[in-house]
């Protein structure tokens, strides 16, 4: 009887270590996978703070500046950085209320410094109101840029960009003294910020219009979380449940929703995902897992990203531009009409490269801008004759026919002639119908993967 009592003690002792080693296995994984997360979310808010600075600097050069050749130069780096700027704070854990303020000053300012530059380009002066707003665009910049450095001196004594996940959507308003309360209060500076207006065509008219794939219905919450359901599992995410996570408000009014992701690779990993609550199309969703290796090449995670959108119902889309960063592939893919590119009907798509798992979609520029059935305008230019307008020294490689957004509310068929003028790449657009230069972009190849600009 002793020799069994000892030998139930021994074994329970053995579990009760088994447990507890396992225990602090999970404990070190998790904490390793904050570490990552906080390391990478870090990196993208130095570099959120480093394009608000840029746009103050240009901002204020503009305003000093007597050349207009100088004057094209600087408005256009306002809006390069604004919209650098835009995307670093889309890759923050942000809830979408605390972001909607700033993304809509950052976005306005990048319209309003792109008119302006066109506006010098073809001859035009910029008039008192003109010089006003930009001066009122500095100043907000500056201010903008205050409270973010404040944020990120407060983040180098060890607060966690955990917290802005975890923070639940009634106690936001709450919070004063922690990282969200820092991001509340400049979603309320930004509120006090008047609406930009003025006469260009990115009034505000445009920037806030409906989108235009949203004209239906509107859908239950639980009919929300059934298509949520369907898209994760499209991805191979496995969950136990999607907890209700609010409504978010803004120019697309969706229900939130959050789950624990499952799975061997996959374990404890959160999934936040968005379903509009017209139509209940799956706005976007996010998943957070640190991705240590790179096992496949970039064409083979472009072609997953492909049958998963084909999954949801993304038809005939192809991939544009892709970045590979912290070894997960961010893909854009446009729709293709008439075997023309649509620039504006954008989807994005997430894939980790060590085993494929699709760790994010981003729908938000296919929902704006897409139309049912669009109908492609014919070029009144021939190829030859747009090609007449691109400067001779450009060697062009390749041509193709493209819809790029436009400076109003109706897109521009173009022209896409890439080609190399020296060393360096660039694309320019000849507008099909009129036969402007609407657009240049300089390609700029880095070993994440090629960007424009």
């Amino acid at each position: 009887m002793k020799d069994r009592s000892r030998i139930v003690v021994g074994v329970l002792a053995a579990l009760w270590v088994a447990t507890a080693l396992w225990g602090f296995n999970q404990y070190g994984a998790r904490a390793q996978l904050n570490i990552h997360l906080n390391n990478r979310y870090q990196q993208e808010f130095e570099d959120l703070v480093s394009s608000v600075e840029n746009i103050e600097i240009a901002l204020g050069k503009s305003l000093v500046s007597g050349s207009m050749r100088n004057n094209i130069i600087h408005l256009s780096e306002v809006a390069r950085h604004a919209e650098m700027g835009q995307y670093r704070l889309g890759n923050l854990p942000l809830p979408q209320r605390l972001r909607n303020r700033t993304a809509t000053f950052l976005a306005q300012v990048s319209d309003f410094a792109t008119v302006m530059a066109k506006k010098n380009a073809s001859g035009g002066l910029l008039s008192e109101s003109d010089r006003n707003t930009l001066s009122r665009l500095h100043t907000e910049a500056g201010v903008l840029g205050t409270k973010l450095l404040e944020i990120s001196d407060e983040n180098r004594r060890g607060i966690s960009w955990a917290r802005l996940q975890d923070r639940a959507e009634d106690e936001l308003d709450e919070a004063s003294d922690d990282l969200t309360g820092k991001f509340v209060n400049i979603d309320k500076q930004m509120m006090e910020y008047p609406t930009l207006i003025y006469d260009g065509p990115f009034s505000d008219s445009v920037i806030g219009r409906t989108p235009k794939s949203l004209d239906g219905p509107e859908v239950s919450r639980d009919e929300a979380r059934d298509r949520a359901r369907t898209v994760l599992r499209s991805a191979d995410i496995e969950f136990s449940d999607l907890r209700d996570a609010g409504t978010v408000d803004g120019r697309i009014k969706a229900y939130s929703f959050e789950g624990v992701r499952g799975g061997t690779s996959q374990a404890n990993n959160p999934v936040t995902i968005e379903v509009s609550v017209r139509k209940g199309i799956v706005t976007w969703f996010t998943g957070t897992r640190p991705v240590e290796t790179a096992r496949m090449e970039r064409d083979e995670a472009i072609e997953r990203a492909k049958a998963f959108l084909e999954r949801i119902g993304y038809k005939g889309m192809e991939a544009t531009y892709s970045s590979i960063e912290f070894n997960i592939a961010t893909i854009p893919f446009v729709a293709v009409v008439d075997g023309v590119r649509v620039y504006p009907d954008m989807v994005k798509v997430q894939v980790a490269l060590d085993n494929g798992d699709i760790l994010g979609l981003d729908a938000v520029g296919y929902i704006m801008n897409h139309i049912d059935d669009r109908e492609m305008r014919k070029p009144k230019l021939s190829e030859d004759e747009a090609r007449e307008r691109v400067n001779s020294e450009l060697d062009v490689k390749t041509t193709r026919l493209a819809v790029i957004p436009s400076f109003s509310d109706e897109d521009t068929l173009c022209y896409e002639f890439r080609g190399k003028y020296g060393a360096d790449d660039y694309i320019v657009y000849i507008n099909a119908l009129t036969g402007e230069e609407e657009r240049i972009l300089k390609v700029i190849d880095l070993p994440s993967g090629e960007f424009t600009m």
